[in-house]
């Protein structure tokens, strides 16, 4: 699955849960913001050796990290932007 299928499949699955958007996107914002912080979290614990397995610990911040890119997802739909040419502008400055 390339990410303009996920970005096609994260939009329809919120639209048929939750309905529309509301608001200008700041809710998926605080979505990122959210696991973002979580994700944080979870490496610094690692990090440390304290309160989780090193299973658990991957399995958080793989979570995390998908729920992130959901989030980005329908932010960018509610954009009007494509995640994937979002990326690919991004890296085509970076390899310059």
């Amino acid at each position: 699955m390339n990410i303009s299928e996920i970005q096609e499949k994260a939009v329809a699955w919120h639209k048929k849960n939750f309905g529309e958007y509301y608001g200008s996107g700041y809710r998926y914002l605080l979505g990122i913001c959210e696991e973002a912080s979580k994700l944080c979290r979870i490496h610094l614990k690692g990090e440390q050796g304290i309160r989780h397995t090193p299973e658990e610990i991957i399995n958080i911040k793989t979570d995390a990290i998908g729920y992130i890119i959901i989030f980005l997802c329908n932010y960018c739909d509610s954009q009007n932007f494509a995640l994937e040419d979002c990326i690919c502008k991004a890296w085509k400055r970076e390899e310059k």
